[in-house]
């Protein structure tokens, strides 16, 4: 039995006894459907599954649980935690249940990460976020496909309001999850492609708010549009790309730390791993660029601020 006992050290000794007391349970006398029944033993239990080094025991434990105690215990893991337990649930309501409760940006890196290694995984939650039908004032609708015409004038729409200051995050969130929420999966993959495509030829410069303004819409809808369809990834990294190059314009490095913080976290991350590789760039503009924020972002880290920027460099 593979324990990591330097986090068990925290334990009282009434912990260490329950901690004991479910391990009995579980490998002696091989017992299922445990019930937690207050935050002392969901607390005890969550750090055991920590401690263990093992993937197979961590499956053992959480699994050994009832579901009702393992959706209490789940919500109190560590994220790579949550995520292994994940890519072993056999049960696809499971799956979704104990997925929807992540945070939206441990949503979108979850399914990043299934997209490239656990496809069916990926599939089965792509579907049951999009089922083929939608219930609109109690009826359910089924998705029908749309004309190219109808296509552009979602996008029209979504560009008149991207480039529109008085229009809010949420107001843009709104409005794209409608159009998700009423397109098949082809039509969609074709929004996606070409809402992007024409975002990135608009090569926005920061030069004003209402620029940064479209940017921070953009990329708020672009984290749930590029993880439905990360075929379009590529895409969104050059918008970003751009962004990040736009951003030297701006002279003061408060604020382009500001700028950074407000960005959503899924966003964040890829700009914070672009930069942090900067040294294999090989456009000498690119590099100089990537260069200067790496060492922003070093001196930042270095201060008393807490942040987004913070949390996003120690996950790298």
């Amino acid at each position: 039995m593979s324990i990591n006992q330097k986090l068990l050290e925290s334990f009282s000794s009434d912990q260490v006894m329950l901690a004991s007391n479910f391990l009995e349970t579980i490998y002696i006398h091989e017992q299922t459907n445990i019930e937690l029944n207050n935050d002392n033993e969901i607390s005890t239990f969550s750090t055991l599954i920590q401690a263990s080094t093992v993937e197979t025991m961590k499956c053992n434990l959480f699994f050994s649980l009832s579901v009702n105690s393992q959706k209490k215990c789940f919500s109190n893991l560590i994220y790579s935690d949550q995520s292994c337990l994940l890519l072993n649930v056999n049960n696809n309501n499971l799956l979704v249940s104990l997925f929807t409760t992540l945070e939206p940006s441990l949503q979108n890196e979850f399914l990043t990460t299934c997209f490239k290694t656990h496809i069916t995984i990926f599939n089965t939650i792509k579907r049951s976020l999009k089922p083929s039908f939608s219930i609109q004032n109690g009826l359910i609708i089924e998705k029908s496909k749309i004309s190219p015409q109808q296509s552009e004038s979602y996008r029209n729409t979504l560009f008149s309001y991207l480039q529109d200051s008085s229009f809010t995050v949420e107001d843009i969130t709104a409005f794209v999850d409608s159009i998700q929420r009423s397109l098949d999966d082809d039509d969609l993959n074709d929004f996606v492609k070409l809402t992007f495509h024409d975002f990135s030829n608009l090569r926005l410069p920061l030069n004003s708010k209402d620029n940064f303004s479209s940017y921070l819409m953009f990329f708020h809808i672009s984290v749930s549009l590029v993880v439905m369809f990360p075929n379009h990834s590529p895409t969104l990294d050059s918008i970003i790309e751009y962004f990040l190059l736009s951003l030297d314009t701006i002279k003061s490095p408060s604020w382009i730390i500001k700028i950074l913080e407000q960005l959503p976290i899924y966003i964040l991350k890829k700009c914070c791993t672009s930069i942090s590789v900067y040294e294999k760039i090989k456009n000498n503009k690119k590099r100089n660029v990537y260069m200067k924020f790496h060492k922003l972002i070093n001196d930042y880290l270095q201060s008393n601020s807490e942040g987004n920027i913070k949390i996003v460099m120690n996950q790298l």
